[in-house]
């Protein structure tokens, strides 16, 4: 049954998006003992977003790990290829004028007539 992971996606997000929300709450109470009312209602209100932080993130997790589809595997390395055998410098010789005239080619060509 195929799953539409657009929405997957946007459940994942909204719940991090809810924890992203409460975290930043909780550092403006801890930062700023402003950020609310009345004191008495401090620690409720850090709890509060705790708990709603936990859960989004524990939802969001879970999600992820048991709906999302694994990526995809990586392609597996490219073989190399058999070595072809190494050339003589005979054959070196009747296939490269390059060879031929440099100095192994000129020594290697001198030897041969003699």
């Amino acid at each position: 049954m195929p799953r539409n992971e657009k929405l997957l996606d946007a459940a994942i997000l909204t719940l991090r998006a809810q924890a992203l929300g409460s975290l930043g709450a909780i550092e403006v109470l801890l930062d700023s003992a402003a950020g609310i009312g009345e004191h008495t209602q401090f620690v409720d209100e850090i709890i509060k977003h705790a708990r709603i932080l936990h859960e989004a993130e524990e939802s969001s997790n879970a999600l992820s790990k048991y709906l999302k589809p694994p990526p995809p595997a990586a392609a597996p390395p490219p073989q190399p290829r058999d070595p072809s055998p190494p050339i003589t410098e005979e054959e070196l010789m009747k296939r490269s004028a390059t060879f031929r005239k440099s100095p192994g080619g000129k020594a290697k060509a001198k030897k041969d007539k003699k």
